[in-house]
């Protein structure tokens, strides 16, 4: 899965496969060339929670986030590094 349509693809499948997944929405897609792309998709959960994935894809290599919210966040977790600055 090394293209947008692919791992979207991959992602709204799997979502709309999970017994608790109501709706799955796309909400952002961008292309930066073909092996640099991003994409927002949202799945409706029982009310009044949603869980929102992020993926982004730069030659390779891929950053996820995923959020759980019912208007206001709950919980976030992601794979992006932690950047620890001393002074």
């Amino acid at each position: 899965m090394k293209t947008l349509a692919s791992l979207l693809s991959w992602t709204i499948s799997q979502l709309q496969a999970w017994p608790n997944s109501r709706e799955v929405r796309t909400l952002e897609t961008e292309a930066f060339a073909e092996d640099q792309f991003h994409f927002k998709v949202r799945t409706y959960l029982p009310e009044p929670f949603q869980l929102q994935i992020r993926f982004y894809y730069n030659r390779g290599h891929l950053d996820y986030s995923y959020q759980l919210f019912n208007g206001d966040p709950i919980l976030r977790w992601d794979n992006k590094e932690d950047v620890f600055r001393i002074t």
